[in-house]
């Protein structure tokens, strides 16, 4: 095929057309986005049930994708061009397709952080961090609410809208939650002990702290935006920053469900640090058995003296004891996470796995109970003082 059959580029970059630049970069971070969002969802599917936050970050996603083939539109009438170089007809339209891409941009935005709280809730951690995660959601939905109203009433033409101001408070109130996004689990991180998990789990939350900085630079380059006279030419480089800040949005509200970060949750979401190897020991002193956690080589006094007292109680009552040695009849499994569970032979029941009794405060003793965690079938141990 000569040069002279090929089709011309369905977009090309020329001295007063840019909006390839805008084209190419919403389509690519867009891709990215949607792949990243898959691949989650792909090894949720595999792993476990899908969660309520996992619904509300694929929303989001498909709400972005609507938001990116607004833009793409915008640009194909006129949004890259100087407005001298394109009629009225056209000119209303590019309105009309960024008017509507920013509504959805701001309901992608407010339900990738739906997401996140989500995320943190069903971590089930302290009152107070689940009552900050409510009112943070309360807070983004009266943004969301009144940032949707305002922008759909640009398409009134009777009435007048002051849309730098508009995008300023969509965008001061965006970077104020995302704040609080990284700081509710930062305030639930620092009661775990261990710094060097401390740090880890921190980190997958505040990567969130990009957004903001983008966001910043988004409402800085608005300056040449509103007011101009050329708005289809000034708007280029305001709408890549961006469509930068909506895609990095979703791809961050990814990154703290990984399955690695719930583990480091499971050792120490309690604010709990394991500070000696545990195993679990099964005494068949009841039909049901009685589960004891103790730590190797160490035991509280108080709870040998409480141990004491059940034996020659039950002495008492039933003229032998019933404890099962662990060196006879008693199996010590390792486990991925480094534990050791030790399961007694003899009884009805099989010990799922161990939930260690931690160290907090001082304090040694502790009610362990097994739920299920926001990932899926796996136990997480929370201890209750």
């Amino acid at each position: 095929m000569s040069d002279t059959d090929r089709a011309p580029p369905f977009l090309s970059v020329s001295s007063d057309n840019h909006a390839p630049w805008v084209v190419v970069a919403s389509c690519i971070l867009i891709v990215l986005s949607g792949l990243t969002v898959a691949a989650k969802i792909i090894f949720r599917l595999k792993s476990a049930k899908p969660s309520l936050y996992d619904a509300f970050l694929a929303a989001a996603t498909l709400v972005a994708v609507a938001e990116t083939v607004c833009v793409v539109l915008a640009c194909g009438h006129g949004l890259g061009k100087h407005r001298s170089h394109i009629d009225d007809a056209d000119f209303e339209l590019v309105n009309k397709f960024y008017c509507t891409g920013s509504i959805l941009a701001v309901a992608s935005l407010a339900l990738s952080k739906t997401s996140i709280l989500q995320f943190i809730v069903a971590l089930n951690p302290q009152q107070n961090v689940v009552d900050s995660c409510y009112g943070t959601l309360a807070i983004v939905v009266v943004w969301a609410a009144s940032s949707l109203l305002a922008l759909a009433l640009q398409f009134e033409p009777t009435l007048h809208v002051d849309q730098r101001a508009l995008y300023v408070y969509i965008g001061v109130v965006n970077i104020l939650t995302d704040v609080a996004l990284i700081a509710i689990p930062t305030h639930l991180m620092f009661l775990i002990r261990k710094i060097s998990a401390r740090l880890e789990i921190i980190a997958y939350f505040a990567v969130r702290i990009v957004v903001p900085v983008f966001t910043i630079i988004y409402l800085v380059s608005l300056s040449s935006r509103f007011p101009s006279e050329d708005p289809t030419w000034d708007a280029v480089i305001p709408t890549i920053w961006h469509q930068v800040m909506l895609n990095l949005s979703i791809i961050t509200a990814c990154i703290p469900s990984l399955k690695r970060v719930l583990d480091a949750f499971r050792s120490g979401a309690a604010a709990a640090s394991i500070s000696t190897p545990y195993q679990l020991t099964v005494s068949k002193q009841s039909s049901l058995g009685r589960l004891r956690l103790r730590a190797k080589g160490r035991e509280d006094p108080s709870s040998r003296g409480n141990s004491s007292a059940d034996g020659n109680r039950e002495r008492r009552q039933h003229g032998r004891s019933s404890h099962i040695s662990a060196s006879d009849s008693e199996r010590t499994i390792p486990t991925n996470s480094g534990w050791k569970v030790t399961k007694t032979a003899g009884l009805a029941e099989d010990v799922p796995e161990i939930h260690p009794e931690v160290e907090l405060d001082g304090r040694s003793q502790g009610d362990v109970s097994e739920t299920t965690g926001p990932l899926g079938d796996e136990q997480s141990g929370h201890v209750h003082i």
